[in-house]
């Protein structure tokens, strides 16, 4: 696995059978009772039942995609999705301890920008070129964005939480 940055862990991939699984997403972010939450429209912290629901559908999805290009010792944690109107962006955070991943699902590279990651510390940002269908699995520490869609064309993504499951052993 190589990474398309030198200064980030972010690896890209282009997903198989991508219009059935587009379908099944947005059908699913519509089910989640999406509402905006800071300047953006979302399933994030939309209940339980949402949740889990969520959950369920991205990991019967991806779960090959995971294993294919992460590894069988990590387990879905969290998911949710972000739709993105005219004017609307997600400020500079991470996702703490694990993998991440972003899914592009309604992006027009002409219009959009992909996701910006930066390292705060060494002020040096990158932005990889992405196109709808492709997935992006980074290190959760690191600290990105989206900035303002600055036109009437939505931008849609689903990204979610992975983390190591780790085995104990009491021997």
């Amino acid at each position: 696995m190589k990474s398309i940055s030198n200064d980030f862990q972010i690896y890209k991939y282009k997903i198989s059978n991508w219009q059935e699984k587009k379908d099944k997403l947005i059908e699913t972010f519509y089910k989640t009772d999406p509402r905006i939450y800071g300047n953006v429209f979302t399933n994030f912290n939309t209940g339980e039942q949402n949740r889990f629901f969520l959950n369920s559908v991205v990991e019967e999805i991806f779960k090959d995609d995971i294993e294919k290009y992460i590894g069988s010792e990590y387990f879905l944690e969290s998911a949710w999705m972000q739709l993105y109107e005219k004017n609307m962006y997600h400020e500079i955070h991470n996702h703490g301890v694990g993998c991440s991943a972003i899914i592009y699902i309604k992006f027009d590279k002409e219009v959009h920008s992909s996701t910006i990651f930066v390292d705060k510390a060494n002020s040096i940002s990158f932005l990889p070129e992405v196109e709808e269908g492709d997935i992006i699995f980074f290190n959760s520490k690191h600290y990105h964005h989206c900035p303002t869609n600055e036109n009437d064309k939505e931008r849609m993504i689903c990204s979610f939480n992975l983390k190591k499951d780790i085995k104990m052993s009491y021997a």
